[in-house]
């Protein structure tokens, strides 16, 4: 130990040493698409997320029933506000029905881009992102998840089921996107749904034919702070 280094500055500095060299560790520079499973246990989950990414392009392959309600499984383990479990979800397979949600939901974008400010429309562009939405009708199935807004922090809660059930469709190598319809009760009527249930998103739900590759994340030291607000992990 150097003279005038104490036990505390030691540890400081190899916290700090840990805290940046922990993500390329655990990340190194790969394509996160073929990041292994074969993984221990403690890091399974986040080896999960990190291979997650928005799909908007499915293969026209089938996707099994069961897998889909093992991803409700897991959202209904999700906390919820005062353990009321707002959430609710269909689960759509019959192409009619997907070509009218599809109908309803781009006659809804189009009006939206249309008067959207001119910095988002050129975000939208530079995403390719456009009014029309394929992945509705392409998608094998999907999953509309509503949540009863008579219920303590129902849009929070359900959330965080989503969050969950994205995580064990990717866990059964399945994709999807969390499309939110811009203007949900117009889509929302599309469901037959009781008016105190707002949609909160839809899940195409399939195998990824998109080439597009996952947006980059920040690393997760640079969004965590110790005790208190700007102070270093």
């Amino acid at each position: 130990m150097e003279s005038g280094t104490s036990p505390e500055d030691l540890c400081q500095a190899l916290v700090l040493h840990t805290r940046r060299n922990w993500f390329a560790q655990r990340y190194p520079k790969r394509d996160r698409r073929s990041v292994s499973l074969t993984t221990s246990p403690t890091s399974r989950v986040v080896e999960l997320a990190a291979r997650r990414r928005t799909t908007r392009v499915f293969a026209n392959t089938s996707v099994e029933c069961k897998d889909v309600l093992y991803c409700i499984e897991a959202a209904a383990q999700a906390p919820s506000g005062a353990n009321r479990q707002p959430w609710k979800f269909v689960l759509v397979e019959d192409p009619g029905m997907k070509e009218r949600i599809r109908e309803v939901c781009e006659e809804q974008e189009k009006r939206h881009h249309a008067i959207v400010e001119a910095n988002l429309k050129q975000w939208f562009r530079s995403k390719n992102i456009t009014w029309q939405k394929p992945f509705l009708t392409e998608a094998p199935m999907l999953l509309a998840v509503f949540s009863n807004q008579a219920m303590p922090y129902a849009t929070e809660s359900t959330w965080l089921a989503i969050g969950y059930a994205i995580l064990a469709l990717e866990e059964r190598s399945l994709s999807t996107l969390t499309y939110t319809p811009s203007y949900p009760e117009n889509a929302r009527s599309s469901f037959n749904a009781p008016k105190e249930y707002k949609l909160e998103t839809i899940l195409p739900i399939g195998h990824s034919a998109d080439t597009k590759p996952k947006e980059p994340r920040r690393p997760p030291q640079s969004s965590l702070y110790r005790n208190r607000w700007n102070a270093e992990a």
